[in-house]
């Protein structure tokens, strides 16, 4: 059942560590979500972390976005001691402030996306009545070689535990039950993250043409890895995925970061330059472009919570391959195939030469950020009253 386009208009508090005009992960979710809430009539105020050069206060798109404090050097990493320091700072100023200025607008409820800033909607909810709902993404616990005592799988326990509002929603299976056994929250898994019209948009190129550029014969099949080059994503794994392939297939990787020298290397090492180009990180759009002329997709990463670019190639018609990370193991579809790596070379074989180039229109509407946003509002309407559960 979708109650989002008929209850009345909400006024949504949203915290967000990271947010516009940043333009990934997290901030794209969260800014999609705003944009397409205004749109629909509700009101939404966004309190976020300053970075330099920002203003602390500006409307964009009828969202109002309140950046008020900076919560990390532009020069330190966040996880870093100065950086963990600066950001519970953060934590502090932004909690009190909220906690007077929250009784000066009638917020129907409060909508957080981080882990920073989960205590600060807990308490002011708790402070001023307000439902609270939460959402989880992503969390240490989805790297298990972290150790137990790891301050972040600490600090995930201790937000897990205290400051979980009445509903908490999750990305994937390992995070609810993490969240359901240490809270008393209700927990529901949510979909939705791609931008259905410019997938939609990237059938409309020209396969053949794509191809060509990329230097892909008719005989020859084109293999795509799209992922950061850091050791989390395993992109050295792509490489030697290929080098246990017939010659006919072509790899192409899309995407940058410190591990590229490693991949380089691993090209090297299997002497396969000719069959492998790195591209670097590309634009959105040719991204997509170049995944729908592809014959096969494949993911190598060692954690992943919700992977886009999976989504996205489902909904563009092109075959998956990937390990069985975050969300995946979950998801029924057809052309989406689940291996280890040592598997990965004869599941890339078995599905041969992608023929179907276009829109799965079902697919993409199921993992839209469209969808996503009307299930938050749906559980929002519930959380505060507006409809019944």
């Amino acid at each position: 059942m979708n109650e989002s386009n008929s209850f009345e208009p909400l006024n949504i508090l949203l915290l967000a560590e990271d947010f516009y005009p940043q333009t990934s992960g997290g901030a794209f979710e969260d800014w999609s979500f705003s944009k397409s809430s205004v749109q629909r009539g509700h009101q939404v105020t966004v309190h976020t972390t300053r970075t330099s050069g920002e203003p602390k206060i500006e409307t964009v798109q009828g969202v109002k976005i309140c950046r008020f404090y900076q919560a990390s050097s532009d020069h330190r990493h966040p996880n870093s001691i100065i950086g963990i320091f600066r950001r519970l700072l953060f934590l502090l100023f932004i909690t009190v402030r909220l906690a007077y200025e929250v009784t000066k607008t009638d917020y129907d409820v409060i909508y957080s996306t981080n882990h920073l800033l989960h205590p600060t909607a807990k308490i002011v909810g708790l402070l001023h009545r307000i439902p609270v709902v939460n959402l989880v993404a992503y969390s240490p616990s989805e790297r298990t070689e972290l150790h137990p005592l790891n301050f972040r799988n600490i600090f995930e326990f201790v937000i897990f535990s205290f400051f979980m509002g009445s509903v908490v929603l999750c990305r994937t299976p390992r995070i609810r039950t993490r969240v359901d056994k240490w809270s008393r929250s209700t927990v529901k898994l949510v979909h939705g993250i791609i931008e259905e019209p410019v997938v939609k948009e990237a059938t409309e190129a020209n396969n053949e043409s794509i191809r060509r550029e990329l230097g892909i014969s008719p005989q020859e099949l084109l293999v795509v890895s799209v992922c950061r080059l850091v050791p989390v994503k395993r992109p050295d794994e792509a490489v030697k995925t290929l080098s246990k392939l017939p010659e006919s297939y072509q790899l192409v990787v899309l995407g940058d970061g410190e591990y590229r020298s490693v991949v380089e290397e691993t090209v090297l090492e299997f002497d396969i330059d000719d069959r492998v180009e790195l591209l670097g990180r590309r634009p959105h759009d040719e991204t997509l472009r170049t995944i729908f002329a592809a014959d096969v997709l494949i993911v190598t990463s060692l954690v992943e919570a919700y992977p886009t670019v999976v989504f996205e190639a489902l909904s563009l018609n092109t075959p998956v391959v990937s390990t069985p990370v975050g969300i995946l193991p979950e998801i029924d579809h057809p052309k989406l195939k689940l291996t280890d790596l040592s598997s990965m070379p004869q599941t890339v074989l078995d599905i041969g030469e992608s023929s179907e180039y276009k829109l799965d229109e079902e697919t993409a509407y199921q993992f839209s950020i469209e969808r996503f946003t009307e299930s938050v509002l749906d559980v929002i309407a519930i959380a505060t009253g507006r409809v019944n559960s």
